[in-house]
Parts: structure tokens; sequence; C-alpha cells
């Protein structure tokens, strides 16, 4: 099993990655942060790249719903953690961390 967790606040992602515009947080102050926790997770033992299934929290740990978001929020945001996920080279917008794990897989070898 792999799995990963995205920690999601995307204003202060912004706010890190123009941190040289000098009125940046006069720029961002009128937009409502998007804060979240975005967990996607591997169990194929097939050895599969694409997510089997995901969880979607606030910061709170409250489940959200994905069909709540707006395309901004699914298209970029979680969009660009799940490309990151499948290719680990796909900078995931909005995140400040990400946790991963990875299940070592075991092997029986017979002699």
């Amino acid at each position: 099993m792999k799995r990963c967790t995205y920690h999601i606040n995307d204003t202060e992602y912004m706010r890190r990655m123009y941190e040289d515009v000098p009125n940046i947080d006069e720029i961002l102050s009128d937009l409502d942060p998007f804060i979240c926790k975005y967990t996607l997770f591997i169990e194929d033992t097939n050895g599969g790249s694409h997510p089997t299934r995901f969880e979607l929290t606030d910061a709170d740990g409250n489940k959200l719903d994905i069909n709540t978001l707006n395309g901004y929020q699914k298209g970029v945001v979680l969009g660009s953690c799940y490309q990151n996920f499948i290719d680990g080279t796909t900078e995931p917008f909005g995140a400040l961390q990400i946790d991963t794990y990875k299940e070592a897989r075991h092997e029986k070898n017979t002699i």
C-alpha cells in the first residue's frame, strides 16, 4: 500500500511562492483560503500506479464532499496533487507538506 497526505493551504502556498512581490499580502487578503488534507491511497497489490481511493478532510478532520468544491479547487489544487501522486515530479499546487507512507512488500523466497 502507498499513501500520501497533502496538507493544503493555497493562499499560504502562494504567499511563499510570491514572497518577492511587495504587496502579496494585500493581493491575497481578499481570497478565501482553501485549507484541507487530501489523502490518496493505492491498495493494489499488483503494482498499480493510480489511486484506488481518497480521503478529503478540512483542517479539523471533518470529511469534505468533493462535489462541493469549485473547479479551481478540484482541477488545479487536487488535480496537481493527484498527478504528483502518480508521477512524483509534478509540483502539487497548494501543498505545504506531503506525508508519504509505503508499505514494504514482503516476498517469500523458497529455496
